[in-house]
C-alpha cells in the first residue's frame, strides 16, 4: 500500500502546501498538527513514512527540544499541486 493511501497523508501534503512550505522556510510540526486537528502520535507515524518516501523532509529545531520543522521536497510540492488541483474541481459549484 503506498503511503498516499494511508489515513493523513494527503491531508498533510496539502495543509503543508497550501502553509507555502516549500518557499517561506518550514512550519513547525506542531503547527501542522494544530491545522490538521489530529493527535500526535497518528500525524508522526505518518510524518515518518511520508519522509521515508521522499514527499517531506523535516529535522530538528536545536534551541528548542522537541519542536522540528517540516517542508515539502520538490517531489512533495509536485504531488501536493496536483492534490490541490484535484480538490479545487470537487470543490467547484
Amino acid at each position: 500500500m503506498s503511503v498516499l493511501e494511508k489515513k493523513h497523508a494527503i491531508p498533510i501534503l496539502i495543509a503543508l502546501y497550501k502553509a507555502k512550505s516549500f518557499e517561506k522556510g518550514n512550519i513547525y510540526q506542531l503547527t501542522l498538527k494544530k491545522l490538521l486537528g489530529h493527535k500526535s502520535e497518528s500525524i508522526k507515524h505518518r510524518l515518518t513514512e511520508l519522509k521515508n518516501e521522499g514527499f517531506i523532509d523535516y529535522e530538528s529545531v536545536a534551541e528548542f527540544q522537541h519542536k522540528e520543522y517540516i517542508w515539502l521536497t520538490p517531489k512533495g510540492k509536485h504531488v501536493a499541486e496536483k492534490l490541490v488541483e484535484i480538490e479545487e474541481i470537487l470543490n467547484a459549484n
